[in-house]
């Protein structure tokens, strides 16, 4: 991808676009996120979960100030539903070329048949494809449970029918508890999956990827964690020093061309970075701003 918007937003429009342009029918039990999440192709793509319901219930997405442009908002006004507001769940993984998601919402499917029949989207039994809006890209929609859509962004057209079939070979993966998490394999630097103003920080924490990136809450502060295993202590203390080089260097930029880093901006939450090594694992934390996370989700693009 070559948007310059930080992973979140680019998560986000995806999931916009993707559910502005299909029909699903769900029915049977809801299957629990942990099973779901094994039928996601993992290999060199940034694995992604958001939970916006917990961000609702703790105030830092506000449903009730929701605003929509374009063809979304036509979007909106067929079907009645708003990500921000009605979605729950995204399981997300996605690359340079393609997406593969997994939604869990609260969906009115008579809507949105209407809206795909009117937009051409077809369906085959229970599994939809129509035309993205970047030429020779299908998006797929087909179910999963009655509160799940599986979603895909490919010029496959027939990307969809992996998120169908149960994996071969289940490999649970241990995963924060943050509402909001990225797992970041070396292949973000490759593919430039990330906006310029993170790149230099990524290239330096990705020498222990993979490497996990979690939003959430620390003694009532909203923060970013950095959490990734080094193969030896040595490698922490370098990567350490990598990114505390990156962030004074960040700092003294901004500084000659604004005088003060901007706390809702993703440059100026980079400034405010703290590292350290623990026998070997390389943590580190960003105190972010109400606004910033919000913006992520659903407002203005985050600089």
């Amino acid at each position: 991808m070559a948007s310059k918007r930080p992973v979140v937003a680019i998560a986000a429009a995806l999931i916009a676009v993707a559910i502005g342009v299909g029909v699903v029918f769900l029915t049977g039990r809801t299957q629990p996120l942990e099973t779901l999440m094994l039928r996601l192709p993992r290999e060199g793509r940034v694995l992604a979960r958001f939970d916006l319901d917990s961000l609702r219930n703790a105030g830092v997405l506000k449903p009730d100030s929701l605003s929509v442009e374009g063809d979304y908002k036509q979007f909106v006004a067929a079907t009645g539903f708003h990500y921000q507001r009605d979605l729950d769940t995204v399981l997300l993984t996605y690359g340079a070329r393609e997406a593969h998601m997994l939604l869990r919402g609260k969906f009115q499917f008579a809507r949105f048949q209407r809206y795909a029949e009117q937009n051409g989207g077809t369906c085959d039994g229970s599994v939809c494809r129509i035309k993205g809006t970047t030429p020779g890209v299908i998006v797929g929609f087909a179910r999963i449970d009655r509160r799940t859509l599986a979603v895909t962004s490919s010029t496959n057209a027939d990307a969809i029918l992996a998120l169908l079939a149960d994996p071969r070979v289940p490999v649970p993966l241990e995963t924060p508890a943050d509402p909001v998490w990225f797992l970041l394999p070396k292949a973000v630097l490759s593919e430039q999956l990330l906006p310029p103003a993170a790149t230099v920080f990524a290239t330096a924490a990705l020498e222990c990827a993979p490497a996990f990136l979690a939003l959430g809450r620390e003694q009532q502060q909203l923060q970013a964690r950095l959490d990734a295993t080094c193969q030896s202590t040595e490698q922490a203390v370098q990567a350490v020093r990598e990114l505390q080089a990156a962030t004074t260097m960040l700092t003294r930029v901004i500084g000659r061309e604004t005088q003060s880093p901007d706390p809702a901006t993703l440059s100026g939450i980079l400034t405010k970075g703290e590292f350290r090594n623990e026998g070997g694992r390389l943590r580190g934390t960003w105190p972010l701003d109400p606004a910033f996370v919000e913006s992520l989700l659903g407002g203005p693009s985050a600089k």
